[in-house]
């Protein structure tokens, strides 16, 4: 409705909006489901090192068993990578709607794939190679470092040196 009765300029204006949101809205999901699953990997790590030494804490004993931990950390993993991926390709789009060019090297691009590509190998890891655990907590965490790193590097650039 905007673009029909808008100006040619509050009309691209109108279309660069609905881009940024259709990159926005899957990774600030994505972002926000990331840290669940960094969560969800403390958990993990805290029953495992609880069963691994026979003393469990009051944390340890609240948490659900460590099958149930470590599904719930693969669930909220898989949804993380889905989302960075969908905001990585949607951030290409608006990048490509605004510049013409489909990649940019800058931190929030390689932080972001870097996290993706972390996630990935952890998701495959535990398909193929049974990696569970503090290992797959390690690097769950990591990955949620490097998208975290880039988010938090945009709000940076943005409110210190745009404006």
């Amino acid at each position: 409705l905007i673009a029909m009765t808008s100006p040619a300029e509050d009309r691209d204006q109108a279309v660069f909006s609905a881009d940024m949101a259709l990159h926005a809205i899957p990774a600030v999901i994505g972002y926000g489901v990331a840290m669940v699953a960094a969560a969800a990997a403390a958990a993990v790590a805290a029953k495992e090192r609880a069963l691994k030494r026979k003393s469990p804490t009051a944390f340890s004993r609240a948490l659900p068993s460590m099958a149930s931990c470590e599904a719930l950390h693969r669930r909220l993993l898989l949804v993380a990578f889905a989302m960075l991926i969908v905001g990585a390709a949607t951030g290409a789009w608006v990048l490509w709607r605004e510049t013409g060019d489909w990649w940019r090297f800058d931190h929030k691009t390689i932080l972001t794939l870097a996290s993706a590509g972390l996630t990935g190998a952890l998701l495959s890891a535990q398909r193929l190679g049974g990696v569970r655990g503090r290992a797959a907590a390690r690097m769950a965490l990591i990955a949620v470092a490097f998208s975290g790193l880039a988010y938090i590097g945009v709000k940076v650039v943005r409110e210190f040196f745009i404006g």
